[in-house]
């Protein structure tokens, strides 16, 4: 019986999702909470604009606003960047194998293990070309940035 309403003016059976009477276009009463449950479910309600969006959906059909996590999604996406965490790579430069978490990449992209680059960053330093510290990535012709820097000495001198 919650999957339908009796129109008040006609006592026409409507379906839950019709607003009005298919009958005499009576307007549909205010819904019991068990009927908005049968009529919403399968549906979230974007926390934006209030539309009611399939819940397959990732973000809203009308603003585009993302659909907040369930519990099980929060924990497989934490499950999956644990894993890739400490999933093994190898160092380009030493090809040691580390984890994933232990290399560090730069805004050109190309990651390497905090040893190597301390050894490049000192080595540099030491020459006198503090301003001139290259990724070691043959070809590669970033130059590493000052907080680039100081922020892999930082990161790998911590944690070793």
């Amino acid at each position: 019986m919650l999957q339908v309403w009796g129109c008040g003016l006609c006592t026409f059976e409507n379906q839950l999702r019709d607003e009005t009477c298919v009958m005499c276009n009576n307007l549909r009463p205010k819904l019991s909470e068990e009927q908005e449950k049968v009529l919403h479910k399968g549906k979230w309600k974007c926390e934006r604009c209030t539309y009611l969006n399939p819940k397959h959906e990732k973000t809203c059909e009308v603003c585009k606003f993302k659909r907040p996590l369930t519990k099980e999604e929060e924990e497989e996406e934490r499950r999956s960047s644990e894993e890739e965490k400490n999933q093994k790579h190898r160092c380009p430069a030493c090809f040691q194998t580390t984890r994933q978490s232990d290399l560090r990449s730069l805004s050109c992209k190309h990651a390497f293990c905090g040893n190597c680059w301390v050894r490049q960053i000192v080595s540099s330093m030491q020459n006198h070309n503090a301003d001139k510290i290259r990724c070691m990535q043959p070809y590669c012709s970033h130059l590493l940035l000052k907080q680039e820097a100081t922020l892999t000495l930082t990161l790998t001198l911590t944690l070793t």
